[in-house]
């Protein structure tokens, strides 16, 4: 494999295999820019298109991306670029990008000794050539992500300044160096609190004082302000060079507050939290949303490694979600200064000052600072000391960053295990009351999202009432609509589900707050961003934006790229704000936008697999952005990604008076499921439709439904839909309407063969290519004969099975229906088998699993390797015979095909 280098911290650079290979196309390093920046991890289609095109995206994103790739790959080798169903992955290690192993060595420099540290930054600061992307060929890539660069980049030189002040190195390169950075960042405070400090230090107080003067005037001219308290500081410490510092109490502080006595599981996050310690000391932050443990999880590890910290453990709440306003940094400080034993008096006024008698403090000590329930990063940094000590914080809020600028590991938070929720369900109802009830204590733990939080308060309940089954519990709790109320604490706000998620929703914007409360119309199932703008009625753009608004505050999780999911107890939240604060209009246009999208997203897919899909539904309501599809793998990838999803929408509908949606997403709906044998999503979408359709008073709506109806129905039991066919059939006629007709019929034909009376289906069958021949759609002509020649072949009239499957091959190759084509190809090859020519039917097999790529398709792929494995067993290639059986064996399993009889036989015969 080759080696790829790409460098972004200044002019582009491509090197593979160590030379430099430059790429004139402005797209083609856009996309290579893109793909670096998250090297190993996967970036969806529309993230690329956006970076690469902007604001004038092409008409076709995901063909234009695909032709991007290939061309990418042609100058760094194929495999560098990895092709998945959301997107494309650059499959580099992070220091073969220049941004990344900078960002890496940035934050392994934080926690480690001075001198090490001091080495790291230096050479992290010696990979930056000049401005970041500034010719990687996208103005938006430019906008959107250089200066979170270029802050992490200021980021280091300040910290690796203060680290060569500690050190003793008042040299001039120093200070020309900062000198140079104030003049590139003139309105860079921090840039010239490190000047004003190293001119100090150099033994220059005049020219200190000077560039203090200067940017303190430059503040009050552009923006009428003060310098900072950290520059005034600065200044200070100029002016009175030997002033004494408060006396330094050696204070030994045990704050932590006890540990809950119900604390169960959490084994992974304590040993990444260990782990975490010992890879780095300096600032570990816990995120997940309220209730999930956080504080918990915290207080336990903190007394785990409290005796790696003999200078003291500090705990302290910082109020950032509760009812009172968030704790100010400067109070903070003066609890924290007086938990170490500074006399009150001795406390400085401003938090500048606060902060660095704490670092001053704390130089060479070993204290745990605790931080719980942090707002946000500027809470959080005043607070940070260095050194040897640690720091934990818990948040709502991801405080990402903390990450970028401080070198903090991140946890998440998320739900308890299943048997970490049963176990605290026995903790708190008692061992043998769980034991008896075991289902219900598990679908309690499900109600509840596996938080703990909501687990103990309905366990509690359970405890209040103990001649109460478990089950009865559950059984109020199973109402969405009420289970709020069920767990809701009137006497104590701060175990009430709605009061803890509340203190969440209330730090939200009006745009956030929004989004939040419209996500809950989604039926169910991941949101991606698509389906998000849709809902909110914005492009995709402000969607990710708000979206990770709502990730960062843990409202919103996503441990997927481009899948948004919502905690079930917050889902059930956001869906009452959304009834009390959303007018029933706006709900109503974003049911409908959503029901739009996925209605026209899925008719993209059915058109790029089947080819030659009904009519386009109506136009949206309002304006929509539909999914679209690169071909076969990619449709059915989504297919099969989203099929839980599109039933729970269908089932919206409804209930929610879309009927022509209801109908039209499972006729729509139905070619997939059949195709991967998804019974019972058929019978269930099926079901509805038919109570939707006979509201619409649609005679041709009516008649394909019911005929959608009884192919479902006899693909759980044959001859249980015969009814429903025979009524279809009889409607389609009555309207007159050959396609249907034809359809109809060959549906008939079908079911007749798969009962073993090929014999019988044969007359529907030519009825329905008789019918097809009217009809002035050609793919339905050549679905008839490909049906008709699957009865013939079985029947035995093998000449006239060939003769109709090249036939419906024609059709199909004229009308670019590679599915299709597969299916004739595959039939063809059991006909060639049936003739005993093994080497015809090996060729037309390969041909079909070639235009099928990797799809598990129970009916197409899996009776090509059928008919395959055969004529390999009629040449003797045993051994090539059974890995092909084996992998339709695979894929017949999964979807309960009875073809498993015939191929376990053909595999008997191997061994």
């Amino acid at each position: 494999m080759v080696e790829v280098r790409i460098a972004l911290l200044g002019e582009f650079e491509l090197r593979v295999d160590g030379h430099l290979r430059p790429v004139p196309s402005t797209r083609q390093r856009a996309l290579l820019a893109t793909l670096a920046l998250s090297a190993g991890r996967v970036v969806p289609t529309g993230t690329l298109s956006e970076l690469v095109w902007g604001d004038a995206p092409p008409e076709h994103p995901r063909a234009n991306v695909h032709t991007l790739i290939n061309r990418v790959r042609a100058r760094i080798g194929v495999d560098t670029v990895g092709t998945t169903p959301g997107g494309y992955r650059l499959d580099l290690p992070a220091d073969a990008v220049d941004a990344l192993r900078f960002q890496r060595l940035a934050a392994a420099a934080a926690g480690r000794p001075a001198d090490e540290a001091r080495a790291t930054l230096t050479t992290a600061i010696r990979l930056w050539r000049g401005d970041p992307l500034v010719d990687a060929g996208s103005d938006t890539l430019l906008r959107e992500r250089a200066p979170a660069l270029v802050e992490q980049y200021l980021g280091v030189v300040e910290r690796l300044a203060g680290l060569r002040l500690d050190a003793g190195d008042h040299g001039r390169d120093l200070v020309a160096e900062l000198t140079d950075l104030t003049r590139r960042y003139p309105l860079r405070e921090s840039l010239w609190t490190c000047l004003v400090t190293a001119l100090a230090a150099a033994g220059r107080p005049a020219d200190a004082l000077a560039a203090y003067h200067e940017i303190r005037q430059r503040l009050a001219d552009e923006f009428g302000s003060d310098p900072s308290p950290a520059l005034r500081r600065a200044y200070a410490d100029v002016l009175a060079e030997d002033s004494p510092a408060p006396a330094q109490v050696r204070a030994v502080p045990r704050q932590l507050p006890p540990e809950t006595h119900r604390f169960v599981g959490r084994d992974d996050d304590l040993a990444a939290l260990d782990a975490a310690l010992d890879r780095t000391g300096g600032l570990i932050v816990l995120h997940g949303p309220g209730g999930v443990g956080k504080t918990s999880l915290a207080l336990r590890w903190a007394h785990r490694i409290a005796d790696r910290f003999p200078d003291g453990q500090l705990h302290l709440d910082l109020g950032g979600f509760g009812p009172a306003e968030p704790l100010d940094p400067a109070a903070a400080l003066d609890t924290v200064l007086r938990g170490l034993g500074v006399p009150a008096a001795e406390v400085p006024r401003e938090a500048a000052e606060r902060s660095a008698l704490l670092r001053t403090l704390l130089a060479g000590r070993r204290v745990l600072l605790v931080l719980d329930n942090a707002r946000d990063a500027g809470q959080v940094r005043p607070l940070l000391a260095g050194g040897t000590s640690l720091v934990l914080v818990t948040s709502r809020n991801q405080l990402r960053g903390l990450a970028v600028r401080d070198g903090a590991r991140h946890r998440p938070v998320r739900g308890m295990s299943a048997a970490e929720s049963a176990t605290l369900v026995a903790t708190v109802v008692g061992a043998d009351r769980a034991r008896a009830e075991p289902a219900a204590a598990a679908d309690l733990a499900e109600l509840c999202g596996r938080l703990p939080l909501a687990l103990v308060v309905a366990a509690e309940q359970a405890v209040r009432f103990p001649d109460t089954p478990l089950a009865g519990l559950v059984a109020m709790l199973r109402t969405g609509s009420t289970r709020l109320d069920h767990l809701a604490e009137p006497y104590d706000e701060d175990i009430d589900p709605r009061t803890v998620f509340s203190w969440s929703y209330r730090r939200l914007a009006a745009p956030a707050a929004r989004a939040f409360r419209l996500l809950s119309l989604h039926p169910g199932g991941d949101v991606t961003t698509a389906v998000a703008a849709a809902l909110l009625g914005t492009g995709p753009g402000p969607a990710r934006a708000l979206l990770d608004v709502l990730v960062s505050m843990s409202l919103v999780d996503n441990d997927r790229p481009d899948r948004y999911h919502t905690h079930d107890l917050l889902a059930a939240y956001a869906a009452e704000l959304c009834a009390a604060e959303e007018p029933a209009a706006d709900r109503h246009a974003a049911e409908r936008r959503m029901h739009d999208w996925y209605l026209h997203t899925l008719w993209h897919a059915r058109a790029a697999v089947f080819s030659a899909p009904p009519a386009a539904p109506d136009p949206p309501a309002e304006a929509i952005r539909p999914g679209t599809f690169d071909g076969v793998d990619d449709a059915t990838s989504w297919y099969r990604e989203t099929r839980r999803t599109l039933v729970a929408v269908v089932e919206s509908t409804a209930g929610g008076g879309y009927d022509r949606h209801c109908w039209q997403l499972a006729y729509l709906l139905r070619p997939f499921q059949g195709m991967a044998h998804d019974i019972d999503d058929q019978l269930r979408t099926t079901e509805l439709a038919v109570t939707a359709v006979e509201r619409s008073g649609d005679d041709r709506a009516r008649a394909s439904i019911w005929h959608e109806r009884g192919n479902a129905l006899n693909h759980a039991t044959p001859a249980l839909g015969d009814d429903w066919l025979r009524r279809a059939l009889a409607l389609a006629e009555h309207n007159g309407d050959h396609h249907a007709v034809s359809s109809v019929l060959s549906s008939i034909g079908v079911q007749l063969t798969n009962r073993g009376r090929a014999d019988s289906a044969i007359p529907y069958l030519e009825r329905s290519v008789a019918a097809a021949r009217r009809s002035p759609r050609p793919l339905r002509l050549a679905h008839s004969l490909l049906n008709l020649a699957n009865a013939e072949g079985t029947a035995g009239p093998l000449d006239s099975a060939a003769e109709h499957n090249t036939e419906a091959l024609a059709i199909y190759r004229r009308h670019g229906a590679p599915y299709q084509q597969s299916l004739a190809l595959a039939n063809l090859a059991e006909n060639a088998v049936d003739r005993a020519d093994p080497h015809t039917a090996i060729r037309y097999a390969d041909e079909s699993l070639a235009l099928l790529g990797d799809i598990d398709d129970a009916t197409g792929v899996a009776g090509a390797l059928i008919a395959k494995g055969r004529a390999l067993l009629m040449t003797g290639d045993h051994a090539p015979a059974r890995h092909v059986l084996r992998r339709a064996l695979t894929i017949l399993e999964r979807s309960d095909d009875p073809r498993v009889t015939q191929v376990r036989e053909l595999l008997d015969t191997i061994r």
